[in-house]
């Protein structure tokens, strides 16, 4: 069996987590799989990195925009299978920037739905196909259109 897509291993998270889908029909594998333990996903440590000043400098006047052009905005941030025990800094700068506007931020990042079911992603940050439909009508349900 070969698999398309790389394997990345984030510090922190077991790299085993997000294939397992992959060995679900791989009985070999299933004493592995259930060595898993429940903070393997947790990203204890708080990561610091340099924040891209251009995405900054769009999503600010793309609010603007908005505003000015009378249309209702809706800042959602999507899921990740993911723990995290501090506060995401990029969530965090974008929930801000949202408030400072008074434009609602949907912040599905640590969603209870999405960060115990390893089915609902291609990968710790994208949903795949199942996953981004529970996220899509979760998500107009939430902005009631």
């Amino acid at each position: 069996m070969s698999f398309s897509k790389q394997l990345i291993i984030i510090p922190g998270f077991h790299g085993l987590s997000y294939m397992s889908p992959c060995y679900k029909n791989h009985t070999e594998m299933s004493s592995i799989i259930e060595l898993r333990g429940p903070y393997e996903k947790t990203d204890s440590s708080p990561v610091t990195y340099e924040m891209d000043n251009k995405v900054i400098s769009i999503y600010e006047p793309f609010i603007q925009d908005c505003i000015n052009s009378k249309v209702k905005l809706f800042v959602i941030c999507s899921p990740f299978y993911r723990i995290y025990t501090h506060a995401n800094i990029s969530v965090v700068l974008a929930r801000n920037i949202a408030k400072k506007d008074q434009m609602p931020f949907l912040d599905y990042s640590q969603d209870s739905i999405f960060i115990h079911d390893v089915f609902l992603f291609d990968d710790p940050g994208h949903l795949n196909d199942k996953g981004a439909k529970v996220f899509s009508n979760m998500a107009v349900d939430s902005i009631n259109l």
